[in-house]
């Protein structure tokens, strides 16, 4: 589960969004809205780590949200953002996602050997790889059990990656 509890965050001494709180269940999806200067772009800021928060929490699966899980969270964003408008989300997800979903079963050795092979060098391969299982695992595109992942047939944010991917062909 993705949280946010009483998220308050700005710019210098100006608070723009005050007391936020936000719970995103594993498989929901959820919009924000608003009109023009209404924090959005603020909120989503805060959330990624690109603005620190001036008070409250964000967490992921019940764990703070680190300088290195905000990467993580970016994904997360870019993934729903994404699926949102019907677009494809990132390079490093459907590399990921095309693997998974033609194996069902992968480990992260598949997934690093399938970054290297569309040209990544062995350090990004396997940061993104351990990026990619922690977020698949989350939304439940798959279930995790140490280094492999097990697509999950009843995912609905899978069978939305499969619409983009038929789309795009």
């Amino acid at each position: 589960m993705f949280n946010i509890a009483g998220l308050v965050s700005g710019y210098g001494q100006s608070k723009v969004i005050h007391g936020v709180d936000l719970a995103v269940a594993p498989g929901e999806i959820v919009a924000v809205m608003g009109r023009n200067g209404m924090g959005k772009t603020t909120l989503f800021k805060t959330m990624m780590g690109m603005l620190p928060a001036m008070h409250g929490s964000i967490s992921l699966d019940g764990k703070a949200l680190k300088p290195a899980q905000v990467k993580i969270a970016e994904k997360f964003e870019n993934l729903f953002t994404a699926l949102s408008v019907g677009k494809a989300p990132s390079t490093y997800v459907m590399i990921a996602f095309k693997l998974l979903d033609e194996k069902k079963t992968v480990t992260s050795a598949d997934i690093v050997a399938a970054y290297k092979a569309s040209g990544l060098g062995e350090g990004t391969a396997r940061s993104q790889s351990g990026q990619i299982m922690h977020l698949f695992a989350t939304v439940e595109i798959a279930t995790r059990v140490g280094q492999t992942l097990t697509l999950n047939a009843s995912s609905t944010i899978a069978d939305r990656i499969r619409k983009v991917i038929s789309s795009a062909s």
